[in-house]
């Protein structure tokens, strides 16, 4: 079977057609009085992350002697590139704005994983890193330039982040620290909070459409995801630096 029609198929299976698909069920009365505007979200996230990269970055420095802080912060700055970089879709080349930004996303995610090895005791992963980043930049080409589909693009992107979130919080959780096991328990919550918003992002990412540029999507659960994820996002950044300091 040629490539095209291989994905074809699995598009199709992923993603029923519109005729088949059922659509997803609207929210109770509990729903939201108006739409979230997603990309004033994004930018919020935006700004999260970089306020949290910036916070590592000036502990890191006062704290020289531990480097899981500059792998966090290392992290930490690529995912609120990637941020930055999905604004500015539209006025920056996709190269950019998707490519660039995907594998930073995914490479952020799994360097603030590979810093919490590192604070565990624990080997890096490299391998894993090097894997993932070739996944995030060889399908972002495909599906962008080659066979373009968005949603399937968030299914991937979505997904591998989500497993690095969801690794972070397994290797937080496992430490045994009677010191630190409350703050470790509730970061290692946290990460696995944020996993499962990216990775219900994914799952229904073929199941709904897509407004307001690349981030608006039709269902509000998605959109209370997002937002879930910047509140995430900053208890993250406060545990990260609580935890050495």
């Amino acid at each position: 079977m040629a490539p095209a029609s291989a994905w074809a198929t699995l598009r199709t299976w992923l993603r029923p057609a519109a005729a088949t698909c059922r659509p997803l069920p609207e929210l109770p009365s509990t729903s939201l009085p108006m739409p979230l505007h997603i990309p004033t979200v994004m930018l919020i996230a935006a700004l999260s992350s970089a306020a949290t990269a910036i916070g590592l970055w000036v502990i890191a420095r006062a704290i020289r002697d531990d480097e899981s802080l500059r792998i966090w912060a290392r992290g930490a700055s690529a995912v609120a590139m990637s941020y930055l970089l999905f604004i500015l879709k539209g006025v920056l080349p996709d190269a950019l704005t998707v490519v660039v930004a995907n594998v930073l996303m995914v490479g952020g995610h799994a360097q603030v994983w590979r810093g919490s090895l590192r604070f565990a005791g624990l080997p890096p992963r490299t391998a894993w890193e090097l894997a993932a980043a070739g996944v995030a930049l060889v399908g972002s080409v495909w599906l962008t330039y080659l066979l373009p589909d968005q949603p399937m693009r968030i299914v991937l992107i979505s997904g591998v982040a989500a497993v690095f979130l969801l690794l972070n919080a397994v290797t937080l959780l496992r430490l045994r620290d009677a010191a630190l096991q409350a703050l470790l328990r509730a970061l290692g919550i946290g990460f696995a909070i944020y996993g499962t918003l990216i990775a219900l992002r994914a799952v229904l990412a073929p199941f709904t459409s897509v407004g307001q540029g690349m981030y608006g999507v039709s269902h509000e659960l998605l959109a209370l995801a997002f937002t879930f994820t910047v509140v995430v996002h900053i208890f993250i950044a406060i545990g990260l630096v609580l935890l050495v300091a």
